[in-house]
């Protein structure tokens, strides 16, 4: 497949100016949430936070809170989204109030996060809603201030990226578990050399609260010009198989046939360009497998950007997805369900290329 291609490649690949650079980690305090001065044994339940170790607090009419589980979970289903046992949550500190936004933020102290140019920097942090209601939304900001470095209104956002999120609670048909938001920056002439900051936060919480948990919260920097954000995201399971691969496209790939795609199950290969893999070049940044994947099968992916005018190739990361059979959701009754008719109907949600549904008892 791609024989003619897989030459002309390589050929760029060796004329070009390679740039393998892998997502550096940028080191954000706390990125789990974990309290001043207190350890698991201490906490059994939630606890107000006044020192939230690393972050501010903006609005002190709400709370900050964080939730702990000697098991990692709390009812049925409900886990950490980093398999530690440390949650942030909020709660409304006045009853019904709508309009005020709960934010916390930090100015960040790695080396690393001073912005520079042609550097991408991807935030990533999981969040989930806990009311019952209404969804909630989960909220990311990077950006840097011209100020003391406190929250004041001169701070310049660079990015920012809101998310309603669509899985209910866990004790609720359909419960999904932990979101991902992703907020992108690709370093300009404004802020360079500035110091970069994130901001989180969870619009309208209210009532007694519980609006959104948020957790595991990363920062990591690459070049601007690779591919980034791929979907489905690196380590992926449960992925069809006829998917369809896609991913942020680098500042400087060329408008016609400018992503170069590798695919394949051996990851020395894809790593290589090489062997036992398929390729092609695409201009949009998505790639439709051609042919129906291996169930079970663990693939390695990766995207080099190429831009012909100045003779360059950005190598990409190389991601990972596993294939897996298409599952029914949505049972009735609901997993763990108790006091259920004798005689009751079973129901569920096939799965998307399902021809027929078998039903085991034991």
């Amino acid at each position: 497949m791609y024989k003619k291609l897989f030459f002309l490649t390589l050929f760029v690949l060796v004329l070009g100016l390679s740039g393998a650079v892998q997502a550096d980690p940028i080191d954000v305090n706390n990125y789990s949430f974990e309290v001043n001065g207190l350890d698991d044994s201490q906490i059994t339940s939630w606890m107000w936070t006044g020192d939230l170790k690393g972050w501010t607090l903006r609005d002190p009419g709400h709370w900050a809170s964080a939730w702990w589980g000697a098991d990692d979970e709390w009812g049925v289903g409900f886990e950490a989204a980093d398999g530690t046992v440390a949650i942030f949550n909020v709660t409304a500190g006045v009853i019904g109030d709508l309009e005020d936004t709960l934010e916390i933020y930090q100015i960040l102290e790695d080396t690393d996060a001073v912005i520079a140019a042609d550097k991408r920097y991807t935030l990533t942090f999981n969040a989930i809603t806990l009311d019952v209601l209404e969804p909630s939304v989960g909220y990311g900001a990077l950006y840097y201030t011209t100020g003391t470095g406190e929250y004041e209104a001169n701070d310049v956002i660079l990015a920012s990226e809101a998310k309603t999120l669509t899985s209910p609670p866990w004790d609720n048909a359909g419960y999904v578990g932990w979101e991902t938001v992703t907020v992108s920056y690709a370093a300009s002439a404004p802020g360079i050399g500035e110091t970069l900051g994130i901001k989180l936060s969870t619009p309208y919480p209210w009532l007694d609260g519980y609006a959104a948990a948020l957790d595991n919260v990363h920062l990591e920097l690459t070049s601007a010009f690779e591919a980034w954000n791929p979907s489905p995201v690196d380590g992926a399971g449960g992925v069809l198989e006829n998917v369809t691969l896609s991913w942020g496209s680098g500042t400087l790939v060329q408008s016609t046939d400018g992503h170069e795609v590798y695919l394949g199950t051996d990851l020395a290969d894809v790593t290589a360009g090489t062997g036992n893999t398929s390729q092609g070049p695409v201009t949009a940044p998505s790639y439709p497998v051609p042919v129906a994947l291996d169930v079970g099968q663990l693939y390695y992916w990766r995207v080099d950007e190429v831009n012909d005018v100045t003779a360059n190739t950005w190598t990409g990361p190389v991601w990972s997805f596993t294939v897996m059979a298409p599952k029914a959701t949505d049972p009735t009754p609901m997993h763990g369900a108790e006091g259920v008719a004798y005689k009751a109907t079973l129901s569920w949600t096939e799965g998307p290329q399902a021809d027929t549904s078998v039903v085991l008892q034991r």
